[in-house]
């Protein structure tokens, strides 16, 4: 395909060049769930697993946590699909992940589509919060504090002890919405499993998102996330923080936390500690056109820099994605094998993956590129 030129605004150049985070979706862990029961179905005695949290193994650990992270997802309206807040979410938890008790787990964090204060995990290294809660996270700091609540959940086997102890409601209803054949597909293996498995993944769900985990289980995750944010250099206030707010904003048991203990309890539990200061202001970038090539921000992956071709440029490609260029203080030619492009100041061109190319400028002349951050100009 030959490269077209794009007469766009800066600002829609750059939502083209973006590139999406990857999301949770029913196709990945419905697979999960079918692999799941063709266990089951050749296991001699699958009732076994249910009888202590010593009988789930690692394998039957993240197919639970797929059947209960599905549920959880059904409940709270999906997941937002907004790169930035993935990305952002995922860079956090993953850090805390990596040094957590657990980092051999599959670990994966999202934020539900609901305007609700709340936080959950399920077996098999899932993390989610609430889009409430999220917006609620004005720092990383505090965002850290909140995800190692919910990763200390996990590391401490605290939904398997309830399946351990046999305290999950038996007969929970499935919250998986029936709005497609998948779904409904889904919703049948879930329910096989409960027969199957021995363990009610409805009543563990109700367990988790209904009901909660008793208080001093409550207390011992945030002491533990708190330490393991402080352990990867956040802030140890963060935590406290997001509630401290939540408090001073009135707590309303519907809507915040309605599965935990009251905030002024786990507040006089948790170290009287300094809030950390919210994340500062973006500056607007500097567009300097006289001075020397500079890397002007960082955007999901993407850097946008500042081009002064040289005289003579050797051939270039690019194996790790597609460039966009805009020539800003002059015409520059953009050539290729087949042919060339001449870009007038302000016109756009997207240059293909592994396109050889070179630019041919005057002197002075200055080039906005937009790349993923592997590339080298």
């Amino acid at each position: 395909m030959s490269p077209h030129r794009l007469i766009l605004s800066l600002a829609a150049g750059l939502a083209l060049a973006a590139t999406a985070s990857a999301q949770l979706d029913f196709g990945k862990l419905s697979k999960g769930l079918d692999k799941l029961k063709q266990g089951v179905d050749t296991a001699k005695d699958a009732s076994k697993v249910a009888k202590g949290v010593t009988g789930i193994g690692p394998e039957e650990e993240r197919q639970i946590g797929d059947a209960v992270a599905l549920e959880i997802i059904a409940k709270y309206g999906g997941v937002v699909r907004d790169s930035e807040v993935m990305h952002r979410i995922n860079l956090v938890g993953q850090a805390l992940a990596r040094t957590s008790d657990r980092p051999d787990l599959e670990w994966r964090f999202a934020v539900l589509a609901s305007d609700t204060v709340n936080a959950f995990s399920a077996p098999g290294g899932y993390v989610f919060i609430t889009r409430g809660l999220y917006e609620r996270a004005d720092s990383d700091d505090v965002l850290a504090g909140i995800l190692g609540h919910e990763i200390a959940h996990i590391t401490n086997r605290h939904a398997l002890k309830i399946v351990e102890r046999n305290e999950a409601a038996a007969g929970g209803k499935s919250l998986l919405l029936k709005r497609s054949s998948e779904a409904r597909e889904i919703n049948a293996q879930v329910q096989q499993i409960n027969s199957q498995l021995g363990v009610d993944i409805g009543g563990l769900v109700k367990a988790i998102v209904e009901t909660g985990f008793d208080a001093p289980t409550e207390y011992e995750a945030d002491k533990d996330g708190r330490q393991l944010a402080v352990t990867n250099g956040f802030a140890p206030g963060g935590l406290r923080a997001v509630l401290v707010n939540l408090k001073q904003t009135g707590e309303n048991r519907k809507t915040m936390f309605s599965t935990h203990p009251p905030l002024v309890v786990r507040l006089q539990k948790l170290p009287d500690e300094p809030a950390p200061p919210p994340a500062p202001m973006p500056l607007p970038a500097k567009l300097d056109t006289t001075g020397d090539a500079e890397t002007l921000a960082r955007l999901n992956g993407q850097v946008l820099r500042v081009l002064i071709p040289a005289d003579g440029q050797a051939w270039h490609k690019h194996a790790e994605g597609e460039v966009l260029l805009q020539a800003l203080t002059a015409a520059v030619q953009v050539e290729f094998r087949e042919g060339a492009v001449v870009l007038a100041p302000g016109e756009m061109l997207v240059l293909p993956r592994n396109r050889e190319y070179r630019l041919i400028a005057p002197p002075g002349a200055r080039v906005l590129a937009l790349a993923p951050t592997a590339v080298a100009f």
